[in-house]
């Protein structure tokens, strides 16, 4: 993920597999972020700012 602001901002990534939501990271952002969620089955996956918007300037998800 590619952020625009160099500012700070707090978020949460969750995931679901059709079912319940889980919570996997939380932090504050960077310019460029990463997870690695390789061997879940995932049908959604939802980042949140909680406390300020972001400006994302690209989101990428890959999977088989």
């Amino acid at each position: 993920m590619l952020l625009g602001e160099p500012d700070a901002v707090p978020y949460r990534l969750e995931v679901s597999d059709g079912q319940a939501a889980e919570e996997v990271a939380t932090g504050t952002t960077d310019r460029r972020m990463s997870f690695d969620l390789r061997g879940r089955a995932l049908r959604a996956v939802k980042l949140v700012f909680p406390e300020a918007p972001a400006e994302i300037k690209e989101v990428r998800v890959h999977g088989r």
